[in-house]
């Protein structure tokens, strides 16, 4: 075979690779997906399927749980009680955009009175209140209130939480029995709604009333006043007021 023929062929056969390669390339390039955050593979640096390394969701793993560091529930008045519950979300970096739970209302025989399911979120590295009104129970007595979470992801937060402050409050035990609250807003941001919680307790630390309102359209530098009431004054008058205002910083993208 010649020389000429010899390179013919290998011009031929050249080419043929090459066509080859440029449709296999063609074919991974169309139909092989591209790693993201929501293939259902744990690919490009995550720590696991969907989370960890860029995704913004954080693997389950990662995530310390939620703390509850204490619930209650009391009587409003007859046959209706407010259960209420303080937790702790110690994650600096992660926190819940939709958070289930429940309160399991009992009696002193340890026996199911009635329970009261809701939704909230929860920050990154914050304490905050969950509060349950208006719970009538019958003849059912309450003792003891339990929470207990849902089903729920980590995410990393798309903005840091806005400085809220609580610099005043004013309470007039009569009937019915008011809060007045003033919440700054101390952020650079507006507000579009704020979450404000009240917890009032005696001496000992016993919680004597709750309760959860809003104050819309907090804007910038700027204080509004938050209000709370009870049907009845307390029969004693609360030794300490602390205010828990919050916003859902999941909301603030």
């Amino acid at each position: 075979m010649s020389t000429w023929s010899r390179g013919r062929q290998f011009t031929y056969l050249s080419l043929v690779v090459a066509v080859v390669f440029v449709a296999v390339g063609f074919l991974l390039w169309t139909y092989w997906p591209v790693p993201s955050c929501f293939d259902g593979r744990q690919n490009a640096g995550e720590a696991g399927v969907d989370c960890g390394g860029s995704c913004a969701r954080v693997c389950q793993n990662q995530a310390v749980p939620l703390k509850i560091l204490w619930s209650r529930v009391f009587e409003v008045t007859a046959g209706v009680y407010t259960a209420v519950a303080m937790v702790e979300n110690a994650n600096l970096e992660a926190g819940v955009v939709v958070l289930p739970y429940s309160f399991r209302l009992m009696d002193e025989s340890n026996l199911l009175v009635t329970f009261r399911q809701g939704e909230t979120y929860a920050n990154p590295g914050e304490k905050f209140i969950i509060v349950e009104g208006g719970i009538g129970t019958g003849e059912g007595r309450p003792t003891r209130a339990f929470l207990e979470f849902g089903p729920h992801a980590w995410q990393r937060p798309p903005a840091e939480a806005p400085l809220l402050e609580a610099p005043s409050k004013i309470l007039t035990n009569e009937r019915p029995a008011r809060l007045t609250v003033t919440v700054a807003n101390r952020s650079i941001i507006d507000l579009p709604k704020v979450e404000v919680a009240a917890i009032l307790s005696d001496p000992a630390g016993n919680v004597l009333g709750s309760g959860t309102t809003f104050v819309e359209n907090l804007r910038r530098e700027a204080e509004r006043q938050a209000y709370f009431a009870w049907p009845e004054p307390f029969s004693e008058r609360p030794a300490l007021i602390d205010i828990y205002p919050r916003v859902n910083v999941f909301s603030l993208d």
